[in-house]
């Protein structure tokens, strides 16, 4: 990376977190992740992701995927919570760029809001963020997943999908 690139990219990033602040401050975006509990700006975003990384594993039947969803979202709250003050943080600032129209459009590379997303438009999205030339790009794609991942492994009626048959009884 030489010099005007990375000009270019501190001006970019400076011009997406202080549009995210003065949105925060003044326009009263709602924030998608408080005190390591996710709110519903961040229950949305984290439920497209689930949808996009579970392909395959959620129930096909929408009322008992949204019940899987719902439940899932419980543990990534949950696991959030577990994560060191400065980890809230960062995932909460992550979790907000995403939200607002002007970083998920320039950071993830999607046009519509997460919710409102398909299932295909999700996983481009990340695509874009696992491909993208830019580390903190990759970071926040490795962060979604494993998130993601993480606390759906986490409850035992999902071990099945990865032929775990649980721990030995000691």
């Amino acid at each position: 990376m030489n010099r005007r690139q990375i000009l270019r990219f501190g001006l970019l990033g400076a011009a997406s977190l202080g549009t995210i602040a003065l949105g925060q401050q003044v326009l009263r975006w709602p924030r998608p992740l408080v005190d390591g509990h996710l709110q519903e700006s961040g229950r949305l975003l984290m439920a497209a992701v689930a949808r996009a990384v579970l392909k395959g594993t959620l129930a096909d039947e929408p009322v008992s995927q949204a019940r899987q969803i719902n439940e899932h979202l419980d543990r990534v709250s949950i696991t959030i919570q577990g994560f060191a003050p400065h980890a809230q943080s960062e995932l909460a600032q992550l979790l907000l760029l995403l939200e607002a129209s002007p970083g998920r459009r320039w950071f993830a590379g999607l046009d519509v809001p997460w919710h409102e997303a398909s299932s295909e438009q999700v996983t481009s999205a990340l695509e874009h963020l696992r491909t993208a030339r830019w580390a903190l790009q990759q970071q926040a794609y490795h962060a979604l997943r494993d998130i993601t991942n993480a606390s759906y492994y986490s409850e035992p009626g999902t071990w099945a999908h990865l032929g775990y048959p649980g721990p030995i009884p000691i």
